[in-house]
């Protein structure tokens, strides 16, 4: 299959008072590229308090195989193309929604479970703010991840259709994805609905890459996503509303208010997109149907928090993102139905100066409702305690805890076992002695089926490093980490194997970080490298034999990644870059869906009340097959 390009533009204007904005954006996509392609026809604008216009619709280019399933993971469910893409935005903003380089220096939470500078993280992070979410248009989640975390990304289709990541090559069941530190996904299929998480809800996302399992146990090969709700702790005001005549409708609003010692927030968005078909012709006739499928969304997120007089603050907060997605199952009407949600409360004390207490209990559901001619659903449920203490002491900040997760799944299907307990303890240093830094956890997890199968895992980092300048820091680490095998791989009835091990790897990693606030040439400069290699061993595959899956793949992925970001004469600059050897360790071959290069480049300039920017993403081939077949490229 050849490479595919496809390009976009957007134009806006927005002008700035005190508490509101008056916006009115132009959004101009090319048709089609068929043979009744028609020229967009210029609109009628009007003023609106906070409006987005969009002219024309951009075809998404993505091709789907037979399935438009979630029974197993992303990669093995879907048609992938070698691709390059490019997104061009004109966009005039107000000053605050400009996009700014990323600096190291910011606080990162992600990668030691605790406040931390960046550019003393001993490992490869990425921060996504607000201001870049909204200046992406349209994009979902695994796009923004794409476009600004140098991650790789797959979908079955349109808006709402299956989607997931792949960090470094790892398994899109390799990303353990958090929300506001807590777990979410689904047990049968062990992966998160990236889909169905709406944009609107995220006020900050952290991106940490490398296997992390010895901080959080299950599924940190790769590396960790934590989203971060929106809800800031400052009195605030926000709404807005975009209009397309073709693609995307979308509002979200909300408020945040602070009153001596309490604080209460509140988000609300909505979504409903005119999307494409599912799929498209290559699909098997009786699954392919050319019909729009429709997508729509609705998210909200409550967030309070009290201090008491001894200091205590009390918080509590709930949020849900429920997406309906049609999907082609031939001539028949069908629909995901799929609601992501999740409600906490936590404690966090300081007992002593030197001594940080924090508790939360938490609960988090993902649901899907199939409307099919085989109609089905599941609904897995995490129940969840987490005990942290960060101790301040002459030797370093050490981290002791302990979690419990007990998950369970209902569902139309009978499995053969529906529900298992993690219950584990962590610790960690974080040591820093004049210009040299070390970071070690260890966390000892252990597994309760109600089958009465009991198994643990033990997992761990070291990582050091020395800062050879003051703006430059060159670290090591080796890591060590797993993934438990999900409920359809342990318990589906018929075609399941409840003596499957864990999935386990190994990482080294190699890094540098370099960052100067000013200079000659530039304004500022961010670059960061590292070399990476990740050895992952009783990979879970179906062995169509026995009809069941069986820990019998190995993989070896190894690769260099850069990135850098900066700011010249005004203009910021960012691109990144990965290139990787993603081989399954057995055949040599190259392992589904990832691609060997891939990378991503951005520049805008802010000029007054108004900025533009272009950013591109690039893909090279890659393969929905096992044995490379080319018609699968």
């Amino acid at each position: 299959m050849r490479n595919v390009l496809s390009s976009s533009s957007t134009v806006g204007l927005h002008s700035k008072s005190r508490f509101n904005q008056k916006v009115v954006m132009i959004k101009l996509r090319p048709a089609k590229p068929t043979n009744r392609n028609k020229r967009c026809k210029k609109p009628l604008l009007k003023n609106a308090k906070i409006a987005s216009i969009d002219v024309c619709r951009c075809p998404t280019i993505k091709h789907l195989q037979a399935f438009n399933s979630r029974f197993r993971n992303v990669e093995s469910s879907l048609r992938s193309t070698a691709s390059i893409g490019a997104c061009m935005s004109v966009v005039l903003l107000t000053p605050s929604h400009a996009q700014a380089s990323q600096s190291i220096n910011e606080v990162i939470i992600t990668a030691t479970r605790v406040a931390q500078k960046a550019d003393s993280v001993l490992a490869q992070t990425v921060v996504i703010s607000r201001d870049q979410i909204t200046s992406a248009g349209s994009a979902t989640l695994a796009e923004i991840l794409q476009r600004y975390a140098g991650v790789e990304i797959r979908a079955t289709g349109t808006a709402g259709q299956p989607s997931g990541i792949f960090i470094r090559g790892a398994n899109t069941s390799h990303t353990l994805v958090l929300v506001d530190g807590v777990r979410v996904g689904s047990a049968s299929t062990g992966t998160a609905a990236l889909e169905h998480i709406a944009l609107d809800l995220i006020e900050r996302i952290e991106v940490v890459k490398g296997s992390f399992s010895g901080l959080y146990g299950s599924d940190a090969i790769g590396g960790v996503v934590q989203l971060f709700t929106r809800g800031q702790k400052t009195p605030r005001l926000n709404a807005e509303l975009n209009i397309s005549n073709k693609a995307t409708n979308s509002f979200n609003g909300g408020f945040s208010t602070v009153e001596g010692t309490t604080y209460l927030a509140f988000n609300f968005g909505m979504q409903k997109a005119n999307a494409t078909s599912a799929t498209n012709a290559r699909a098997p006739s009786f699954i392919y149907n050319a019909d729009k499928d429709a997508y729509s969304n609705t998210n909200v997120v409550i967030k309070a928090a009290h201090t008491l007089w001894q200091g205590e603050t009390v918080a509590a907060q709930m949020w849900q993102s429920r997406g309906k997605a049609q999907f082609d199952a031939g001539q028949i009407a069908a629909e995901n139905q799929q609601t992501l949600s999740g409600a906490q409360v936590e404690s966090s004390n300081q007992i002593m100066p030197w001594w940080q207490s924090k508790l939360v209990l938490a609960s988090t559901r993902d649901s899907i409702n199939i409307t099919s001619e085989y109609p089905s659903n599941f609904a897995t449920k995490q129940n969840q305690l987490q005990w942290q203490n960060t101790l301040r002491t002459p030797v370093g900040t050490i981290l002791l805890g302990a979690e419990q997760n007990r998950q369970s799944l209902t569902s139309s299907t009978s499995y053969d076992n529906s529900n298992r307990t993690v219950k584990s303890v962590f610790a960690s240093i974080s040591e820093q002695q004049d210009t040299q830094y070390l970071q070690a956890n260890v966390r000892l997890d252990k597994f309760k089926h109600a089958s009465g199968l009991d198994s643990k895992q033990t997992t761990g980092q070291f990582a050091y490093g020395v800062k050879i300048w003051p703006e430059e820091l060159v670290y090591s680490s080796v890591a060590h980490g797993y993934k438990l095998p999900s409920f359809n791989d342990l318990y589906y009835p018929g075609f399941s194997n409840p003596a499957l091990k864990p999935e386990r790897n190994t990482n080294t990693e190699i890094g540098y970080k370099y960052e100067r606030k000013g200079g000659l040439i530039t304004d500022a400069l961010t670059t960061s490298a590292a070399l990476f290699d990740n050895k992952i061993e009783d990979l879970v595959s179906f062995n169509a034999a026995t009809s069941k899956p069986e820990n019998i793949n190995r993989a070896h992925i190894r690769g260099l990644e850069l990135a850098a970001n900066g700011r010249w004469q005004g203009v910021d600059l960012r691109a990144t870059i990965t290139a990787q050897l993603p081989l399954d360790a057995d055949t040599k071959l190259q392992l589904r869906g990832r691609a060997k290069v891939f990378g991503s480049a951005g520049i805008a300039k802010t000029v007054g009340k108004f900025s533009g920017g272009i950013d591109v993403v690039a893909v090279g081939k890659r393969y929905d097959s096992a044995n490379e077949a080319p018609n699968t490229r």
